[in-house]
């Protein structure tokens, strides 16, 4: 049903596995395809109903840490800084703790705390290998800011 771009089928196949399937992390995953394919079709309250549950709710540490990074960058572009900071606070440390970090600076910057903002980018910088290709986003994004001051 994903594969056909159909949400509403979607979204009616993801309530049957969540009632089916409640205590398996197969609802959980069928959640964010299906908050993946809302958002892209630009209903983004769907995307976020959905995240949020599996943030709050899901059965997998790292399911929820999956839907909490996405449901805060959607609530940066939101200019929800504040409750996706919040959110992202939640996250902290583990697997995602760079990904952390850099939605943490771009929070801040939609806040305007540009130095925070840099210090955030810092941290990300500390947890990400020299070998990784996110490094030198990060690095990009950074000097843009420090550009800033």
């Amino acid at each position: 049903v994903i594969e056909a771009r159909d949400l509403e089928a979607s979204q009616s196949a993801l309530n049957d596995i969540s009632q089916g399937f409640a205590q398996t992390i197969y609802a959980d995953l069928a959640g964010l395809k299906v908050s993946r394919l809302a958002y892209e079709e630009g209903n983004v309250d769907v995307a976020v109903k959905n995240l949020r549950r599996i943030f709050s709710d899901g059965l997998s540490l790292d399911t929820k840490a999956l839907a909490g990074l996405r449901l805060a960058a959607i609530l940066i572009d939101q200019n929800e800084a504040d409750e996706a900071l919040n959110i992202l606070n939640e996250l902290k440390g583990g697997a995602y703790s760079m990904l952390v970090s850099d939605l943490q600076a771009d929070a801040l910057f939609t806040k305007g705390e540009l130095k925070e903002a840099i210090s955030s980018l810092d941290i990300a910088l500390e947890k990400t290998e020299n070998s990784s290709a996110w490094r030198s986003i990060i690095e990009m994004k950074r000097d843009s800011l420090e550009s800033q001051r």
